[in-house]
C-alpha cells in the first residue's frame, strides 16, 4: 500500500523501493550494479502501531406477542387460537486503527523533527435478526432473516496509508497538502508556521518578488521586479479584498497567496514556462533558496550562450523545493537583475534552530 501510495503520486516525487536481497542477488549475477542507481533523499518508517477490537459493544432487541381465542368454531380445528409475534434483535461493536509514520533523513538515519504522522479510524461491525411468526388455529407460519456489515479492515489501512503519504510528503515540501483532502479540512499549522518563517527571512523586496511570481501562476500578468507597482496592488487586492494599495505584504496575506495557488493544469504550465524562461535546470531551480528577480527579457533570450549563462542569477525556488521532489521554479515577464543575498527556502530538512 505504501509503495502504491507513493509511487501514484507522480512529479518529482520519486519511489525508490528498498529491496538489498535483490540488489545483493543482482550484483553476485553481475546482471546490475550501483552505477545507475538512485540513492533517496528520506526514508518512510512507520505502519500499524494500533488495533484495538471491542471498544464498544452495544445490543438491543424487541419481541413483541399477541393472541386471541375464538369461539362458536368447528370441533376439526386443532386449536381455536389466532397468534402473532415479532422479534427484531441487533449487536455492534467498534474497533479502532492507527498509524503511524516518521521520516528519516537518509544520510543521517536520524528522524526530522516535526516530519511525522498518527492517524486514527474507527471501523464498526453490525449483526441484525429479524422475525415474523403467525399462526392461524394451530398452523404457524412465517419468516426470518439475519444480516451482518463489516466496514472492512483493510480497506481503511489503505485509506490510512494515502492519507499519511500525502501528509508526510506534503510536510517535507512544505505544500498546502490539505486542500486535496476537502473543504473541511484543517491546515496544518507546522507548514503555515514554516511559510511564515520563511517570510521573516526575506527583506521586503524579496516578500514582493516572491508574491509577485506566486501572483502569476494565480494567472496574473505582472513584472517580476521586486517593486510594490500598480499592477502588482491591483492583484493582491483581487485576490484579498482587505488590501489596502500602498501597504506592505504582511505575514498573513504572504501565508495567503501561497496556500491558494490554483491547482490545476494551467497554473503547471506558467510554472515549466517560467522555469524555460529563466533557464534554469529543475534541479538548479529546487536549490536555490529566495531567489533575486530574474534578468531583462533581452537576457532571457540569449540564456543558452554562455556568457549570458554566467551572468544570468539563479532564480526563486518554490517553497516545497527539496532533492528529487523539486517543483519548477516560476518568472513571468523578466526584469532586471537584482544582487538579493539568498535565504533559506521552505521545504527543505530544516534545523532545531530553525524550527
Amino acid at each position: 500500500m505504501i509503495k502504491s501510495s507513493l509511487n501514484s503520486i507522480g512529479g518529482r516525487v520519486l519511489f525508490i523501493p528498498y529491496d538489498p536481497s535483490f540488489i545483493q542477488n543482482q550484483m553476485v549475477t553481475g546482471y546490475s550494479n550501483f552505477d545507475e542507481k538512485l540513492i533517496p533523499d528520506i526514508v518512510i518508517s512507520g505502519g500499524i502501531t494500533e488495533f484495538d477490537r471491542g471498544l464498544e459493544t452495544r445490543g438491543d432487541g424487541t419481541d413483541v406477542s399477541a393472541g386471541a381465542e375464538f369461539t362458536g368454531l368447528p370441533g376439526y380445528l386443532p386449536s381455536k387460537e389466532i397468534k402473532l409475534r415479532y422479534g427484531d434483535t441487533t449487536k455492534s461493536g467498534l474497533a479502532s486503527i492507527t498509524l503511524d509514520f516518521n521520516l528519516l533523513n537518509f544520510r543521517t538515519m536520524a528522524g526530522i523533527p516535526r516530519m511525522n504522522t498518527i492517524n486514527s479510524m474507527k471501523v464498526s461491525k453490525a449483526m441484525g435478526d429479524k422475525e415474523l411468526g403467525i399462526s392461524l388455529f394451530g398452523q404457524t407460519f412465517g419468516r426470518k432473516g439475519s444480516i451482518k456489515k463489516v466496514q472492512g479492515r483493510h480497506a481503511a489501512v489503505r485509506l490510512l496509508v494515502e492519507l499519511s503519504m500525502i501528509q508526510v510528503v506534503g510536510k517535507y515540501n512544505g505544500l498546502p497538502y490539505w486542500r486535496l483532502l476537502g473543504e473541511d479540512a484543517e491546515p496544518d499549522r507546522d507548514v503555515e508556521s514554516a511559510i511564515k518563517k520563511f517570510y521573516y527571512k526575506l527583506s521586503d523586496p524579496e516578500r514582493i518578488f516572491k508574491a509577485q511570481e506566486w501572483l502569476y501562476l494565480h494567472g496574473h500578468e505582472l513584472q517580476l521586479n521586486g517593486v510594490m507597482d500598480q499592477a502588482t496592488m491591483a492583484a493582491l487586492q483581487k485576490l484579498d479584498g482587505s488590501y489596502k494599495p500602498g501597504s506592505q505584504i504582511d505575514e498573513n496575506l504572504f501565508l495567503k497567496i501561497y496556500v491558494s495557488i490554483p491547482i490545476k493544469e494551467s497554473t503547471l504550465g506558467r510554472r515549466e514556462y517560467l522555469t524555460r524562461l529563466m533557464g534554469q535546470e529543475p534541479e538548479a531551480a529546487a536549490q536555490t533558496s529566495t531567489a533575486p528577480p530574474p534578468q531583462a527579457a533581452q537576457q532571457a533570450q540569449a540564456q543558452a550562450a554562455p556568457a549570458a549563462a554566467k551572468q544570468q542569477q539563479a532564480a526563486s525556488a518554490p517553497p516545497a523545493a527539496v532533492a528529487k521532489q523539486q517543483q519548477a521554479a516560476p518568472a513571468p515577464k523578466a526584469a532586471a537583475v537584482s544582487s538579493v543575498k539568498k535565504k533559506s527556502s521552505i521545504g527543505r530538512i530544516l534545523t532545531d534552530d530553525e524550527w
